[in-house]
């Protein structure tokens, strides 16, 4: 008897929506696309670059399904860049979606765990993304390099399972660990100033790191962590976060730079935007993160 096929939704076709589709789709599973930015039923095809071509069929082909979603999914994975209406959007998509259905979200923004857990019953679970990246490039999907990190928030073990099974892949290494506020914060102290100075600078990592004003970066990443530790009850090592940026390949980019050069509004300064307001209401410093916001307008 052969395995069961789940249906798996994916809602954001972007770049990294893209990519766990592959995967999903490796693991005997049906998988569809909702797209925001689509009106009507048609198919996804996804075409290849570079290391992607030794694991997965080039092109290949999905559903992209906005009306009519069934609600028979076993599971969601919601895959949007953070913007300013992103909850108004997203709330349109998820209505069509039976509020049981296990949701996996990938994000790069703390406050909307919650509005999302107001929308879906358990299992809601939190994942982040690490030494991933991952872009269209002349229209093909290129990934940098492998193995890329998904760690998920503790959670029961069907749902665990659920999400193990159907993102196991020789290219990313799948863990599980730590409370929902902490697998957020331990993104974000990291993905925050990479994506900061590569937008501000519109260079890679390595390049950024030469011209980026180095007393800067390193009040930048103390007010994050302090930031991070007051909502997050975990301690962040501001030296190991720094030794980090530095370990990264130089040719690094960031979809935010990206965005910048491509004259979009960039989904780091939405967050940054966001964090500033909730600062003010603290006694926290936040000095840095206002001039690096002033930086990057």
């Amino acid at each position: 008897m052969g395995e069961v096929q789940r249906n798996l939704h994916i809602v954001g076709s972007g770049a990294v929506g893209s990519l766990l589709a592959l995967i999903l789709s490796q693991n005997t599973a049906n998988v569809f696309f909702t797209d925001l930015r689509e009106n009507n039923n048609s198919t996804k095809k996804i075409h290849l670059s570079g290391v992607l071509e030794n694991y997965f069929n080039n092109p290949t082909v999905f559903g992209l399904k906005n009306t009519d979603i069934t609600l028979n999914n076993d599971a969601i994975f919601i895959c949007l860049k953070y913007s300013n209406d992103y909850v108004s959007s997203l709330n349109l998509v998820l209505k069509k979606f039976s509020a049981t259905t296990p949701v996996l979200l990938l994000q790069n923004s703390y406050r909307h765990a919650q509005l999302l857990r107001e929308r879906f019953e358990n299992p809601f679970v939190v994942g982040m993304l690490s030494d991933l990246e991952v872009f269209f490039k002349n229209g093909a999907l290129e990934l940098s390099s492998t193995p890329f990190t998904l760690k998920i928030a503790d959670c029961d073990q069907a749902t665990t399972d659920l999400f193990r099974n159907s993102l196991n892949s020789p290219i990313a290494k799948f863990a599980v660990g730590g409370s929902e506020k902490y697998i957020i914060w331990q993104k974000l102290a990291r993905w925050i100033p990479l994506s900061c100075i590569t937008t501000i600078t519109k260079m890679s990592i390595g390049k950024a790191l030469e011209s980026y004003p180095r007393a800067l970066l390193f009040d930048l990443i103390n007010e994050i962590c302090l930031f991070a530790e007051s909502e997050s009850f975990h301690h962040f090592d501001k030296k190991a976060i720094f030794d980090q940026l530095n370990s990264l390949p130089k040719n690094l980019t960031t979809s935010s730079m990206r965005d910048r050069i491509n004259g979009k509004r960039p989904e780091i300064q939405t967050v940054m935007s966001e964090i500033h307001q909730d600062l003010t209401k603290t006694k926290l410093p936040y000095k840095a993160i206002l001039k690096t916001l002033e930086l990057m307008t």
